[in-house]
């Protein structure tokens, strides 16, 4: 006779999960992961941001697939990554610390497509975390350098190391999982095997999320460029696999879907790279670059078609700017003045027919009976990514558009469009916000996040750097303090000393609230900087060693400048 083992209902778990093992079906809350680190048991400081969860269970309690109701009839659809279940849940990867992990589900994964959210993409991820050790140790070095970004300003910051039961900091458990992961990569990789090459997939985009987290920006562009040759040759190993037996297909086409979300990821961070990196070329570009927008009649069918191509046209831009840096077009200069119009005529094409979807969902929504919807048409979420595709693609038509012979005088004239990203920008922080409460979110303004993908940062330095109004700086500046990001390697701290210095060098040189400029007329074309470039070091993820190193040159000066700044 089996002796039964009751539920006590002790929180967090009870003497029946900690006797058997199992994974205790209650008392899993977001907020409790964000608990105060120092208080007693039952006392929690609401404004401390340490990352504590309870420890008394050595299995973490994370969200189990399920398989769906009904089968899908052959050949309809690729199988969902929904339909996964894991038959097993692996243990706790660090037993000490099994908030690790949960931090990891609640909010380094929610935020990982901080701007394209799918709950679709977040299932995955979480699915081969739960069931695969590879994946499962890179997502917990990455819940471990995350926490520290969650620390970072705080006045608790050197509770890091103290509050960690192995004795170990964080960023030497970081570096141990880290390293298990790329232990388990190498033993486990088979070159032509779909299931290997997923998980080495996952894998890159894993540590190029860490290393970007800690400041180890050339570690995290090997990780995305090796992503990129791997997702390149997945066209080979797909076709090959085409020509295997039928009785494969729902393997095969279930394994093709799931590569095909990784390998999207994968992409548009390859894409979004060349926002920050002068000689980096994106993969896809050339690829990317033949393939016409529809045809007006036919438009977008959705967001994310269109953020796929808004993605490429600002990839075109930036890549034309940054090989162009030390070309003006000129009468003569037909070949840059080709491409230029070329490019423009691809975003007006992209901005018509993007508002033309969004003008006939609108319309439908207002029209349909019974609408539940709030009478704009899309969720909050859709509303963010609107709005910030349409500060996407004014940016870069402003940043192509005021591309010519007067250089750096040239922007003046764009102040009305300058002005209209700035006020796309400041809606979309008021939409995250409401998409946050909507959806039951910790508010963004609350809290430190990351994505590796590109958002408001690079428009809010252009414009911030750009356009000489004292007044559109001022509030540049004030976004980029609201709360603290990161996009990338973009750090919303980092560029705000970065835009405040340039403001300082160009009104004058002095302190930011001693300058008296009122208006962008009173700072010549000589005393404006041109082409500015930095270097963020990162020491132990602690502020006070943080410095950025600068390096800038005058419109029309050739000697170059340098300087180190500290964050405060």
């Amino acid at each position: 006779r089996i002796r039964r083992v009751k539920c006590d209902l002790a929180r967090p778990w009870c003497s029946k999960c900690r006797s058997t093992g199992r994974t205790c079906d209650g008392y899993v809350d977001e907020h409790a992961v964000l608990r105060g680190a120092g208080a007693p048991d039952g006392e929690h400081d609401a404004t401390q941001k340490t990352i504590v969860a309870p420890h008394s269970c050595g299995v973490t309690s994370l969200p189990v697939l399920r398989r769906p109701e009904k089968q899908q009839p052959r050949g309809t659809s690729a199988p969902s990554p929904g339909g996964l279940q894991p038959f097993l849940i692996l243990p706790s990867s660090d037993t000490h610390n099994p908030w690790v992990m949960e931090l990891f589900t609640y909010m380094s994964a929610k935020h990982l497509s901080e701007h394209h959210q799918s709950e679709l993409w977040h299932t995955t991820l979480m699915f081969f975390a739960q069931t695969v050790p590879a994946v499962r140790h890179a997502a917990a070095a990455l819940s471990l350098v995350y926490r520290g970004h969650l620390d970072r300003g705080s006045s608790h910051h050197a509770s890091t190391r103290q509050h960690l039961s192995d004795g170990l900091g964080a960023t030497e458990q970081a570096l141990l999982h880290y390293n298990k992961a790329i232990n388990l990569v190498l033993r486990e990789h088979a070159p032509h095997d779909p299931f290997s090459t997923l998980v080495t997939l996952l894998v890159c985009y894993m540590f190029n999320c860490v290393d970007q987290l800690a400041g180890n920006y050339q570690e995290a562009l090997r990780h995305l460029r090796g992503g990129v040759e791997l997702a390149r040759s997945l066209s080979a190993t797909t076709s090959t696999r085409s020509h295997g037996r039928v009785a494969d297909y729902d393997a095969i086409s279930e394994m093709d879907h799931l590569l095909s979300q990784v390998v999207r990821q994968i992409r548009r961070l390859d894409l979004q790279a060349v926002m920050f990196l002068v000689e980096w070329t994106p993969a896809e570009l050339e690829m990317a670059s033949g393939s016409p927008l529809p045809p007006p009649e036919q438009g977008f069918t959705s967001l994310e078609q269109a953020s796929d191509h808004v993605d490429v046209l600002v990839a075109q831009v930036m890549d034309l700017r940054n090989k162009s840096m030390h070309i003006f077009p000129t009468e003569d200069d037909g070949v840059v003045e080709s491409v230029k119009d070329s490019i423009l005529r691809r975003l007006e094409v992209w901005h018509y027919l993007f508002d033309d979807m969004t003008s006939q969902q609108l319309q439908a929504s207002n029209t349909t009976p019974g609408s539940h919807d709030t009478g704009r048409g899309y969720s909050a979420r859709d509303r963010c990514l609107m709005v910030l595709l349409h500060l996407r693609y004014l940016t870069a038509w402003t940043y192509l558009s005021s591309f010519g012979p007067a250089r750096e005088i040239e922007y003046d004239a764009y102040l009305p469009q300058f002005q209209q990203c700035l006020a796309l920008a400041s809606e979309y922080g008021s939409l995250r916000e409401s998409s946050a409460a909507e959806y039951g979110s910790q508010p963004t303004s609350q809290m430190s996040t990351f994505t590796p993908e590109i958002g408001l940062l690079p428009a809010l330095f252009i414009i911030g750097a750009k356009c000489r109004h004292p007044g559109v700086r001022r509030e540049v500046l004030g976004l980029l303090r609201q709360h603290v990001t990161k996009e990338a390697v973009w750090d919303s701290l980092v560029t705000a000393r970065v835009v405040e210095r340039i403001v300082e060098i160009e009104e004058s040189g002095g302190p930011l609230e001693d300058l008296a400029t009122e208006n962008m007329q009173d700072i010549p074309a000589w005393r404006r900087i041109e082409i500015v470039s930095w270097v963020h070091h990162v020491a132990g993820l602690v502020p006070a060693r943080e410095r950025i190193e600068l390096m800038w040159r005058f419109c029309e000066g050739e000697e170059w400048h340098e300087e180190v700044l500290y964050l405060d």
